[in-house]
């Protein structure tokens, strides 16, 4: 058998600075290294910086480098080969197309390993932008997820994923032995800027609020005869003119493995995973968000945030007089966020895997248990869920009330604990325990479907007042979004609802099935029920409105043909 080999498949600019620690530490793993570089990469590499930097790399740990265009001319390389596959930017998404179809391709004598290839990730732990723009449906064709943080922190992994997941720690804590010293930053502070985000689009343009801020901090170091460097996104599209500058700003393009991060006094960036490498380097930070607080930072809570340039020059006071404060702080959101995880760990991961070894993939224990969850358990928890399995025996269902308890996290262990269920179902769930019911399903590695039959974000009057008053109470109704919206998918029950649910602005994927709430039919017709044609309506005390709709036509037909018959079941009145 030909030796093992790990082969680096790179796409986006970004990749580069992700997969070199893994490519040097190959050689400790006794395997062959090899670059495949996509002909998309060259493309957007147009300084030719980074093509340059695979070439130094590979020269230095004696890797092979190959260009591919097509899917075949990968797999190619690839066929006759074994070891492991491994990508910075793997997903079914449009910008990751190169990737993940040679993924999909490739033998099976190679393990395919995605990694993680920045703090907040498509598919991994996704920002109120990323939803917006890519949906929560991302999907993998790597057979382990390396990421930097513990699984119940990757709250935008969908649940087929999860067993897939390895935590692995970032790719940056890896040291690597003999490197050549980084190079200082000749300036004081280190401001950098993602503007190509869809952080900046997705909802309203905050780029000339980013540049309005760093443009008013630059003339004031400038007054103040200090000097600060830009930092562009590798991948970014934006030309920044600093010819009117002078020397108060310098642009920094180098790759930021070759930085010394820590020989500025502090940084600033938009939600980045630039801010997470300035807290690795013990470095004081502070994230950048709009004035309006419309950009979605929440996973950088705790620590500095700023908007005006008002706000990063008191930041820069703070860092410059109280250093060891901020990096006490920023040291606890590491600790928190698992992001600190011993270097030592990080390698020995990363060496299993470039030898080999399989990771265990999660299982649920027999036998599977569907958790089925409602306001209350009625009529529509009973014909959808508990009559279709109760001659399964497996998957069961558990079909339960909403209690009020459930917001606390010892009486959810108690409700998982006595269930263990390989997968929650909210159905028609308005109550605010949805979203701690969706972060243990998350934290356990099962799926979430949100269940609804209604449209109960636009529930009207001709209900009665007591429904419409019920439904429309604004907590009711952000509860209700923000669970379908957290779910994996929204179960609809039927295409004209799964298409208002769309116009409502569910993000989360919704479908419907071509039939619903399916029963047998009996072979022939019940005793006394061959006398002639029965129309029949069946519906809820809601439902008198819609019957009203209808009764006219009925009732011309019941006089046409004396025959006919109009009977009604459920807990609709008569008319």
């Amino acid at each position: 058998m030909s030796p093992r080999r790990a082969v680096f498949l790179i796409n986006l600019l970004q990749d580069v600075n992700i997969v070199r620690p893994l490519a040097y530490l190959a050689r400790e793993a006794s395997v062959r290294p090899v670059f495949l570089l996509s002909q998309r990469f060259l493309k957007r590499d147009r300084k030719g910086l980074w093509r340059d930097e695979v070439e130094r790399i590979a020269q230095e740990i004696g890797a092979a480098v190959h260009v591919y265009d097509a899917v075949f001319d990968a797999y190619q390389h690839l066929q006759g080969g074994n070891g492991v596959l491994i990508a910075a930017s793997e997903s079914d998404l449009p910008a990751h197309v190169d990737t993940h179809e040679v993924f999909r391709a490739a033998p099976a004598s190679y393990l395919k390993v995605t990694l993680q290839h920045g703090y907040e990730c498509v598919g991994f732990l996704q920002s109120r932008q990323h939803d917006l723009s890519h949906g929560r449906n991302v999907r993998f064709a790597a057979d382990v997820l390396a990421g930097w943080t513990p699984l119940e922190r990757q709250r935008s992994m969908p649940a087929s994923e999860r067993a897939k997941y390895l935590f692995t720690g970032a790719t940056a804590r890896i040291v690597l032995p003999d490197e050549s010293p980084r190079r200082r930053i000749p300036a004081e502070a280190l401001i950098c800027e993602n503007l190509h985000s869809v952080r900046f689009t997705a909802e309203g343009d905050h780029r000339d609020a980013f540049m309005e801020m760093f443009n008013g901090f630059a003339v004031a170091m400038r007054s103040a005869d200090k000097r600060i460097a830009l930092r562009p996104h590798p991948g970014g599209k934006r030309v920044f003119d600093l010819s009117g500058a002078g020397p108060a700003v310098l642009r920094e393009e180098a790759p930021f493995y070759s930085l010394d991060l820590g020989s500025v006094a502090y940084g600033v960036s938009p939600p980045s995973s630039v801010v997470i490498d300035l807290l690795l380097a013990d470095t004081p930070a502070a994230v950048w968000r709009d004035p309006a607080g419309d950009m979605d930072a929440d996973a950088y809570a705790g620590l500095h945030s700023v908007s005006l340039p008002g706000d990063v020059l008191a930041f820069r006071r703070l860092a410059l007089t109280s250093r060891e404060e901020v990096l006490e702080r920023q040291r606890r959101f590491l600790a928190d966020c698992g992001l600190n995880k011993p270097v030592e760990a990080v390698r020995a991961a990363f060496l299993d895997l470039l030898g080999g070894a399989r990771p265990a993939v999660r299982t649920t224990a027999a036998p599977p248990t569907w958790l089925v969850a409602a306001d209350a358990v009625a009529a529509t928890q009973t014909i959808s869920f508990v009559q279709p399995f109760a001659e399964q025996t497996a998957p069961r269902i558990a079909a339960i009330g909403h209690d009020e308890s459930w917001n606390e996290p010892a009486a959810l262990d108690a409700l998982w604990k006595q269930h263990r269920p390989c997968g929650l179902v909210l159905s028609r769930y308005t109550r605010s325990a949805g979203q701690a019911l969706i972060d243990k399903a998350r934290a356990e590695g099962v799926p979430v479907v949100f269940h609804i039959d209604d449209d109960l974000l636009a529930v009207p009057d001709s209900l009665g007042k007591a429904k419409y008053d019920y439904y429309n109470q604004p907590e009711r109704l952000a509860a209700l979004k923000s669970a379908m919206n957290a779910a994996d998918v929204v179960y609809a029950s039927t295409a004209p609802l799964a298409e208002r649910l769309k116009q409502h602005g569910v993000v989360a994927p919704v479908i419907a099935g071509d039939i619903y709430c399916t029963v047998e039919v009996p072979d022939a017709p019940g005793p006394g029920r061959d006398a002639g044609p029965i129309i029949g309506y069946m519906g809820t005390g809601g439902h008198g409105a819609d019957l009203d709709m209808v009764l006219p036509a009925i009732t011309t037909l019941l006089d046409e043909f004396p025959a006919l018959r109009f009977e009604t079941f459920g807990t609709i009145k008569p008319p």
